[in-house]
């Protein structure tokens, strides 16, 4: 999955936006050009980065000439506005030395000549493109490679990033894509650039979502009863639960590689065990109890009761895995949920059991 989706992988995927088709935004950048004093670039590229950046047209090991490029991010030009955009293409066609940073400078001071940004554009732009750009990374990272697993990507990468800026309170008026012209199509077109696979199916947000999670969930839940079952441990998860503990869960984490502390990739073992009883919980709810995935920007996936109302049973499970409480809180929260097929007379007799010999 990690060769999936190229956005944050070293390369840059770039659509040329020719003046023919990008009239309005060519015409933006020939005024900042000509108010910096500077000719404008010989070509401008839509990349997927928090990025304005200036390619300066050098050779290439010296057998020919690279246009001089002005590359500007998607996720840039969403999150900020037209006046912001104005003031980080400005300060990089006039300020410092062409490509001499990936990331929007903002050193100069601003011109006051006709089609310049702002002071106040540029000090806001200044603000808010580092946190911007911690977004752009926690978004491509979470959300732009689910699916790749089982075939799919998103259908609207940008939009979903576009949700997810708004969940967290920022505000997108009058953002700078506004300038893009034939904009669905063209934003259509980078994004197929960064999927390796052509065959992935472009998904829906929520149906991606559910899908990617409940198959995630499937997984570890079969992680777990696998091992189990292949130590002879326990035949299903009512069987299981009562090993959760500390004081008795050394033959299932034997069975799962968790005898030491971290896994092999390093992961906490007592984390590890969470996520994997947590996932098998969840499957039951999932196929008996009514429960669905939905999307959430603060997720991805947020497990829903068959009533409504976000559920998650990884607290519990983690001071049930961890001894915190003797599994009390999950023998409670089980009940309150009504997983009846985990709570069988036996369970409900030695789920709060924590020595080894009763």
């Amino acid at each position: 999955m990690s060769h999936t989706f190229r956005a944050r992988q070293g390369q840059r995927p770039v659509v040329i936006l020719v003046e023919a088709d990008q009239p309005r935004l060519w015409q933006e950048v020939r005024g900042l050009a000509a108010a910096a004093g500077t000719p404008p670039p010989e070509e401008i590229g839509l990349v997927a980065d928090v990025v304005a950046t200036l390619a300066d047209g050098a050779r290439t090991r010296g057998l020919r000439r690279r246009s001089r490029r002005l590359e500007l991010g998607v996720p840039l030009m969403l999150g900020l506005s037209t006046d912001q955009l104005r003031a980080v293409v400005g300060r990089e066609l006039g300020g410092g030395p062409a490509g001499a940073t990936d990331k929007p400078s903002l050193t100069a001071e601003t011109s006051d000549t006709e089609g310049a940004a702002t002071p106040n554009a540029e000090e806001l732009a200044r603000r808010e493109i580092p946190a911007l750009d911690a977004a752009w990374s926690h978004f491509s990272s979470v959300y732009g490679r689910l699916g790749a697993d089982i075939g799919r990507r998103p259908e609207a990468l940008f939009e979903g990033f576009y949700l997810f800026l708004e969940a967290h309170a920022t505000d997108l008026a009058d953002n700078a894509l506004g300038l893009i012209d034939d904009l669905d199509a063209t934003i259509d077109r980078l994004e197929d650039r960064l999927y390796d696979d052509p065959a992935l199916v472009r998904t829906p947000w929520p149906e991606l979502i559910e899908t990617d999670a409940a198959t995630r969930t499937a997984d570890q839940a079969a992680r777990l009863l696998d091992a189990a079952a292949h130590a002879r441990l326990a035949s299903s998860l009512g069987e299981l639960l009562p090993s959760i503990g500390p004081a008795r869960s050394g033959p299932l984490r034997e069975a799962l590689g968790l005898a030491d502390r971290n896994d092999e990739h390093g992961q906490d073992a007592d984390e590890v065990l969470t996520q994997l009883f947590s996932a098998a919980i969840a499957q039951s709810l999932l196929r008996y109890g009514g429960a669905r995935f939905a999307l959430s920007w603060h997720g991805p996936a947020q497990l829903l009761a068959a009533a409504g109302g976000a559920i998650d049973p990884a607290p519990v499970v983690r001071a049930a895995v961890t001894g915190a409480d003797g599994g009390a809180a999950l023998l409670a929260w089980l009940r309150r949920h009504d997983v009846r097929d985990l709570t069988a007379a036996a369970l409900l007799g030695r789920l709060g059991d924590r020595s080894p010999g009763r």
